[in-house]
């Protein structure tokens, strides 16, 4: 059954790694801990047992754009999937919830914040659930380099199912923290090796970036990402190498949905070359033919360059990771650290400051949520923009806030008049009473609270725009009829506690003092790695506790140089071509030369001359003739 379901879904005819003992693992009832390296094909361990399973699979993922792209996929192949997560209306919402009750849904992905929320829980009581995913499940942890708090409040055991952990970067801490935390103390582990054998892995130190990059995107032409530290350097880079003739676009966390997936089609489909990106371009990307994947700065973990990197040569093709630095990055990786562990009194009043701005009485503010012009805060509280971003994820760590910086908030409407003056007001104005119907006949509960509405399917109704529909709903708004929150994708926190007197106020110190102490330890290795003499995959590997990797035979180490000579695809295709001409006939080097397009003459010279130099031809005669 497991190889009728795996050919007939993915086309497959033979398992990669150990993703069969995975599998099996799982559909004996096992909770299971499954370590595979970016591209290691970890989404069939669950996606696979999750069909041949009864009930329903729930999936905790970490991000909404990569349940978007795990639903969209299994669809693809004819299995039904299914999110629940903050993108979507309470319509939609109620939709998914509708078609999971009618059995129609067998993999359901859903945040580890709305995993614990008291409604789904209910909600979950009466479903028959066969496997628990936890996806990512590096975030349990302090020592992963993604740890997200509500990961700590999954609680596998009110599923009363198999649980089963995934993840493709872990060293022996995280290990040990996954297996506490998820209570899987006993869980079958497989740990494949993290090692990717086709990825050739390059440092370069270089004060000319720019005409670096050019360099190595001249010399190989496939797909490839490259990674920045910064929102405007994406911009920037991109609008570069374009100016260059190289099809290129940027991708970062402060565009809108829209915008960004409109890059990531374009890249997916090839239309696109190069994405200039942050790290917001993330996981979930499942392109196989990435030929280069370039760090323009250093990340600040090994376990982020290894993930990232790993996005190269999916497909199993030879791919190379570039990572270029130089003496002012070292200065900007110790900087960042130092501004994201400031002392407790830099908290305290930061955290006061921002009950202050937000106008937060004691007693009060716990769940309340808050969208923040991030300029217009920086300057009211008088905190450089650059340090309130640090403090935020300082308060977000310390479970003191939930901070978002790209918030998705559809627009959310509570009609403050009842049913008959409500229309009593309107009754001279035929498309305010249109709307209104629509809105009451679409939505439950608008006279109580705010509910979320679809704007694009209430203007499709109206047949105006959507521009024309918020001016309509603005202008209830300013009547008072009804109260408006429109749409918004700037960043958000939530409280995650009421406010208390200054003096009650406490800070888990000891919690701040072990986080410092795991990124202290990350910077070191980063630092360690950039100076490093020793393979840069086994430097890596031993860093996630892999002691007997073997060396690479292909990094710029292990081939003794500095600035590796990497052999480009466009060379290769250039070798075999002139071995060919050079087997079928005696050519002199001139005769050669000339049978080549003129934009191709010098590089077969210069590859003539290597050629020789390799001893892979010489000359008879004058004639060119191979060994």
């Amino acid at each position: 059954m497991v190889f009728q379901k795996l050919q007939e879904h993915w086309g497959f005819d033979s398992f990669r790694n150990s993703q069969k003992d995975i599998i099996d693992s799982v559909l004996a009832g096992n909770d299971t801990i499954a370590l595979l390296p970016t591209g290691g094909g970890k989404s069939l361990c669950y996606q696979l047992p999750a069909i041949c399973l009864p009930g329903i699979t729930i999936v905790v993922s970490p991000l909404i754009a990569l349940m978007k792209d795990q639903v969209s996929n299994l669809k693809s192949r004819g299995i039904s999937a299914a999110a629940l997560n903050s993108s979507l209306s309470n319509e939609q919402s109620e939709i998914v919830l509708n078609n999971i009750r009618l059995g129609k849904v067998k993999l359901l992905f859903v945040s580890p914040e709305k995993l614990n929320s008291p409604n789904f829980e209910q909600f979950v009581m009466n479903l028959k659930v066969s496997l628990l995913v936890v996806d990512e499940a590096h975030c349990v942890s302090q020592w992963g380099h993604d740890f997200r708090p509500d990961y700590l409040k999954i609680d596998p055991k009110r599923f009363k199912c198999p649980v089963i952990a995934l993840t493709a970067t872990a060293n022996a801490e995280c290990l040990k923290d996954i297996r506490r935390f998820l209570d899987i103390e006993s869980a079958t582990t497989f740990r494949s090796s993290f090692e990717r054998a086709n990825l050739v892995f390059v440092n370069y130190k270089t004060s000319s970036k720019r005409n670096m990059l050019l360099e190595l995107l001249s010399k190989i032409k496939g797909s490839g990402i490259v990674y920045v530290r910064s929102r405007r350097l994406t911009k920037e880079l991109a609008e570069f190498l374009t100016e260059q003739g190289i099809s290129a676009m940027p991708y970062n966390g402060g565009m809108q949905n829209k915008s960004r997936q409109k890059v990531q089609d374009s890249w997916t489909a090839n239309k696109t070359r190069i994405v200039v990106a942050t790290n917001a371009f993330g996981m979930g990307i499942d392109k196989g033919d990435v030929e280069i994947v370039i760090h323009y700065e250093p990340p600040p973990t090994l376990e982020d360059y290894y993930q990232e990197a790993g996005r190269a040569g999916r497909n199993g093709a030879k791919a190379y990771a570039i990572l270029m630095h130089n003496d002012a990055d070292v200065l900007r990786l110790q900087n960042n650290f130092e501004n994201a562990f400031p002392e407790e009194h830099e908290i305290k009043n930061f955290y006061l400051k921002l009950l202050n701005y937000f106008k937060i009485p004691v007693g009060y503010g716990k769940g309340e949520r808050f969208f923040i012009d991030f300029k217009k805060l920086t300057y009211e509280i008088d905190i450089p923009s650059k340090k309130c971003y640090y403090l935020f994820n300082v308060l977000k760590k310390l479970e003191l806030i939930k901070y978002s910086e790209h918030f998705f908030q559809p627009t959310e409407v509570f009609i403050r008049y009842d049913r008959r003056r409500m229309f009593e007001l309107y009754d001279r104005n035929p498309k305010v009473i249109d709307l209104l119907q629509i809105l009451l006949r679409s939505y439950e509960g608008l006279f109580t609270d705010y509910v979320r509405i679809d704007e694009s399917q209430i203007a499709r109704k109206l047949e105006i725009s959507n521009t024309d529909l918020v001016k309509m709903l603005q202008g209830l708004e300013t009547q008072n009829t009804i109260a408006l929150r429109l749409r918004t994708e700037k960043p958000c926190v939530i409280l995650e506690d009421d406010r208390v007197v200054k003096d009650h106020l406490r800070i888990n110190m000891k919690k701040f003092d072990l986080l410092r102490a795991v990124a202290e330890k990350q910077l070191l290795a980063v630092q360690e790695y950039l100076k490093s003499n020793q393979c840069r995959q086994q430097f890596i590997l031993n860093y996630l506790d892999e002691q007997d990797s073997n060396k690479c035979k292909v990094c710029d180490i292990c081939l003794g140089s500095e600035e590796v000579d990497i052999v480009w695809e466009e060379e290769l295709e250039l070798i075999e071509s002139v071995k060919a001409q050079i087997s079928e006939s005696g050519y002199t080097i001139d005769t050669l030369v000339k049978r080549f397009p003129h934009n191709k003459k010098n590089k077969v010279k210069a590859l003539l001359t290597k050629m020789n130099q390799e001893d892979m031809i010489y000359l008879h005669d004058g004639r060119l003739k191979l060994r």
